[in-house]
């Protein structure tokens, strides 16, 4: 009887411990970015080169991971400046940002190509990323030979929601080096 109990206890340690979850990770990484959606889920994610970046904080870091506003900036109505950032972070010296925006205009549901560097009536792809506490921080942008689109598809200004795809190459201007970023999609609420 004794025995009977004991091989029933293994039996049932081994059917509920022993046994491993298995879970699959997609095999084309974009079925890693979260679901295109307009509803304000405050999600961003794209590729770079390849690789996904999605929003990711360390367990015990405070600082915000994503960054949306649409704001008067400048006194006129096409003087809105819209600006869209999320960060990838592994730890606080180690992480990737990818950036969007857009000035000097009024935001609608519209294709807007990212073709110019970080300026006043700009319209400017931002890719960021940090490999080391000691090594400053490496930026690449857009300009007009290396460009790339945003497609606004949801903009709600009651429920300040603003949904959207984006693409773009970018190019660090010292070394000529560039990245690609592609099948990027965002649904976030943005701040005024």
């Amino acid at each position: 009887m004794t025995n009977k109990i004991l091989f029933l206890a293994l039996f049932l340690c081994n059917l509920f411990y022993g046994c491993k979850k298995h879970t699959t990770v997609p095999a084309n990484p974009v079925d890693q970015l979260p679901p295109a959606t307009q509803v304000g889920a405050n999600t961003f994610g794209c590729l770079v080169d390849g690789q996904v970046v999605v929003i990711h904080k360390p367990l015990f870091d405070l600082s915000p991971d994503y960054n949306c506003f649409y704001q008067l900036i400048y006194n006129s109505t096409t003087g809105y400046v819209f600006y869209l950032s999320a960060t990838d972070k592994t730890d606080g010296c180690h992480f990737k940002e990818v950036g969007i925006r857009l000035d000097s205009l009024a935001l609608e549901e519209m294709t807007y190509p990212l073709n110019t560097l970080q300026v006043k009536g700009g319209r400017s792809g931002i890719f960021s990323i940090s490999n080391s506490c000691s090594l400053p921080v490496t930026g690449y942008y857009t300009d007009n030979t290396v460009t790339g689109e945003l497609t606004i598809t949801h903009f709600d200004q009651q429920q300040q929601i603003v949904s959207g795809t984006f693409y773009f190459n970018a190019i660090e201007q010292t070394t000529g080096d560039t990245v690609h970023v592609t099948n990027g999609r965002f649904d976030m609420h943005y701040t005024d």
